[in-house]
């Protein structure tokens, strides 16, 4: 018996040390990763805790690439940010969505979404992994953090799990050593030019149903708060084999709210030299692209309402 007592006191002690490593490490890092003043996490927890733009772009590297808030702020005198973050999907964008809503409402907010959205994909939930340093902070975020695995909630309650996949970039902070730009209002320009010939992507075309009630979550949230809200998918230099389920489930969702969905994907105006990639416009494509967008959501205007009073609607 003594015995017995004895191995259930060490496994106690192993526990409790287990325990205060995970917490002290935890807080380490955890004090490392908001420590960060430029590179993508760091814009992430700008976006979700700081930013108060009057405009507000939210999305994947489409986004962060092709939108150039300086143009859209000089043509509407509204404050911009673009808060595009690269590799995420919709469960990004509607956390991002949550995070902004719980502290301001944006005059307008440009979601631009990508031409495969809601297709099947695995990794999509692997990359809600972004979310996790902010588990704690955000409760709204829960739900989504929760969505990488059936699991996940008891994963998190260790304190070093939602920095597993950010150990270099808090790293990166303490050395101080510059991860990425901090960008123009979040704008990251491409400088190089795409030299090839035109892609193709097959499209498998099966929903993710779960994508898809996430996209009119971000829809009906932002009609909710009274939030003017466009729907957008920018340009790129793909051709697809079939035609895009995803942007006519979009398109659809989108009418029925009575909000605005701009598709841009294959507009033949954008030459190869407008991009740096096949999936993202350089310098140069992103300030047309932009300027045509304006000029697009100029057109959609009333007659003799002004520029203010529609986005403001």
């Amino acid at each position: 018996m003594t015995e017995i007592k004895q191995i259930f006191k060490k496994l106690l002690i192993f526990f409790v040390i287990v325990i205060l490593l995970d917490y002290g490490m935890g807080m380490i890092l955890k004090k490392c990763y908001f420590a960060q003043k430029d590179g993508y996490d760091y814009r992430t927890t700008y976006v979700l805790d700081s930013v108060r733009s009057d405009m507000l772009v939210i999305g994947s590297s489409m986004a962060s690439h092709h939108y150039n808030p300086a143009i859209l702020d000089s043509t509407f005198h509204l404050s911009t940010f673009n808060g595009g973050r690269d590799g995420c999907n919709i469960f990004y964008y509607y956390g991002v969505l949550k995070s902004v809503l719980k502290r301001y409402h944006p005059k307008v907010i440009v979601m631009d979404m990508m031409p495969d959205e809601f297709e099947t994909r695995p990794m999509s939930y692997q990359r809600v992994s972004i979310l996790l340093p902010y588990y704690d902070s955000h409760p709204e975020l829960k739900p989504i953090c929760e969505l990488k695995s059936s699991y996940e909630k008891f994963k998190l309650l260790s304190k070093i799990y939602p920095y597993n996949s950010k150990l270099l970039s808090a790293i990166t902070a303490v050395l101080h050593i510059k991860q990425g730009e901090k960008g123009i209002e979040g704008y990251l320009p491409l400088s190089s030019t795409l030299k090839g010939r035109e892609p193709v992507e097959i499209l498998k075309n099966d929903m993710d149903t779960v994508k898809v009630a996430y996209f009119k979550k971000f829809v009906d949230d932002c009609n909710k708060a009274g939030v003017k809200l466009m729907v957008t998918i920018s340009p790129i230099y793909v051709k697809y084999n079939t035609a895009s389920k995803s942007i006519s489930v979009a398109r659809q969702i989108c009418s029925n709210s009575r909000v605005p969905f701009l598709d841009y994907s294959h507009d033949a105006s954008y030459s190869e030299c407008l991009f740096a990639d096949p999936y993202h416009l350089n310098k140069s494509g992103a300030n047309l692209f932009t300027r045509r967008f304006a000029v697009d959501i100029k057109h959609m205007m009333p007659r003799g309402q002004s520029q203010y009073s529609f986005l403001n609607k």
